[in-house]
């Protein structure tokens, strides 16, 4: 049963999140959408800095903002909006769509075994290495059920995700917003998502297919993995 300083705990740490992610919105507005002003990498920042300066683990902190973990699943369905409203132009596209799928999830999961087998980590650590460009929710499930450590996890898609939101600042401007769009949720999920949002809404509802798509995708050949394993 959660007592009183288990509710001030978590009041303080969700009030912590959401005024580290306005302070770090602030600053990329500031920046004017520089790739470098990453909302995100501003606000694990600073969220990180107070965890250091109250020596606080970051078990804690999970427990407390546990109903912000909880609202990703919700947000993440909400996201797929726009796929109903630009069905029609995603099933004209089918072929280079599941073309692209194929190889972007093929490409997620060498790139994790590659780097695993060059750089000599351990082998239980792969499975969370493995679905670094799945959404968080989908990711934790799936690297616990294969065995890997939750915090490698929501490490792996952090960063995987960081990454692409930088890089994909580096997009040729006035490319076709359908493969931008797609490019964007495949390679850098939820991360892709809101940044191809800002493209537009076409842009927006092809990213969210990529990040749909591929967790099924990821999903089945995490499956796959595992029988052959």
């Amino acid at each position: 049963m959660s007592g009183p300083h288990d509710a001030a705990s978590a009041t303080f740490w969700i009030a912590v999140t959401i005024a580290a992610w306005l302070i770090a919105v602030a600053i990329e507005r500031r920046a004017n959408g520089h790739a470098i002003a990453n909302p995100i990498l501003f606000a694990l920042a600073l969220i990180i800095a107070t965890l250091a300066a109250t020596h606080t683990p970051y078990s804690v902190y999970a427990q407390a903002t546990s109903a912000l973990t909880f609202l990703l699943g919700p947000a993440t369905v909400a996201l797929a909006a726009p796929i109903q409203d630009n069905m029609r132009i995603i099933r004209r596209a089918a072929l280079p769509v599941s073309l692209a799928l194929v190889a972007g999830c093929a490409t997620a999961l060498g790139s994790a075994w590659a780097m695993a087998t060059l750089t000599g980590i351990n082998p239980a650590l792969l499975p969370a290495m493995m679905v670094k460009s799945v959404t968080a929710p989908v990711a934790i499930i799936l690297g616990k059920d294969m065995g890997g450590p939750a915090a490698i996890t929501i490490t792996m898609v952090l960063l995987t995700g960081i990454t692409g939101y930088v890089l994909l600042s580096f997009q040729r401007p006035g490319s076709d917003p359908r493969s931008k769009g797609f490019t964007a949720g495949l390679a850098a999920h939820a991360f892709g998502v809101a940044k191809a949002a800002r493209e537009g809404e076409e842009a927006g509802a092809f990213a969210m297919a990529a990040l749909a798509l591929n967790v099924v995708a990821t999903s089945l050949a995490m499956a796959l993995i595992h029988l052959l394993a």
